[in-house]
């Protein structure tokens, strides 16, 4: 799961030096989610949430989904509440199995 990249853009006026940092907006991280997921290349799983997300958890008090644990995440993305931020096509499944095979 990724914040977002951040920008920085460094502007000099002569003497002056300016840094300015943004981060992509909801609109920004969605619109790349949904091209990931119609990407036929994109074969890993991950999840793009906006910091405004993050904040609602912590409203929320899912400190399971604040701290990242995978268990927790993948869950989330799976839900219909948190299905927009996932980059992984829909129906595609993982590319690893959990537990062993029994002859």
């Amino acid at each position: 799961m990724a914040k977002g990249v951040i920008r920085t853009q460094v502007r000099v006026d002569g003497t002056k030096v300016t840094t300015r940092r943004t981060q992509p907006n909801e609109s920004e991280i969605l619109a790349d989610n949904e091209r990931d997921r119609n990407n036929p290349g994109h074969r890993r799983w991950s999840a793009r949430i906006p910091e405004i997300e993050r904040m609602r958890w912590k409203q929320q008090g899912r400190e399971d989904l604040i701290r990242g644990e995978v268990r927790a995440l993948e869950k989330f993305v799976a839900s219909p509440e948190g299905r927009k931020y996932s980059t992984m096509p829909r129906g595609r499944s993982r590319s690893f199995s959990v537990g062993g095979l029994k002859k």
